[in-house]
């Protein structure tokens, strides 16, 4: 099984360690293990194929599936929590309480693993949209 990683882990550049929860929680779902010298350097050449925005936003999910290894499509929008997630399908969920904070999900909405340890968020806030992927392959 491959190693949870946190956001706030040092090895992390200071971007991935400030707004990398999404990017973390997709890297969650990937096949493919990597090292965090070259997630950084996946995240460095999102931001500049422009994959990911200058306010660290992501903003091609394409790309970014593809560059982590993910067979998968982004079934386009922020949907309800109590959406359904099917078998070929996995999500992300975005927290709020007071700010916003992504984390893998399972498909009956538990949260998985909060990828920056005991975040105020999770403990306090409520699942607000969910980020749903459909495998290719399944």
């Amino acid at each position: 099984m491959k190693k949870r990683l946190y956001q706030t882990s040092p090895y992390f550049n200071k971007e991935i360690q400030m707004y990398g929860c999404l990017f973390i929680s997709l890297y969650y779902w990937s096949p493919v293990s990597h090292s965090y010298s070259e997630l950084n350097a996946i995240w460095d050449s999102l931001k500049d194929a422009k994959a990911i925005n200058s306010d660290c936003v992501i903003v091609d999910y394409a790309k970014v599936l593809s560059a982590l290894g993910i067979d998968a499509d982004y079934r386009e929008g922020h949907w309800a929590p109590d959406t359904p997630v099917a078998e070929n399908q996995f999500a992300v969920g975005e927290f709020y309480w007071k700010t916003a904070h992504f984390s893998p999900v399972s498909r009956n909405k538990k949260l998985i693993y909060d990828v920056k340890p005991d975040s105020s968020t999770i403990r306090y806030g409520t699942l607000r949209t969910l980020r749903i992927f459909t495998w290719r392959n399944k």
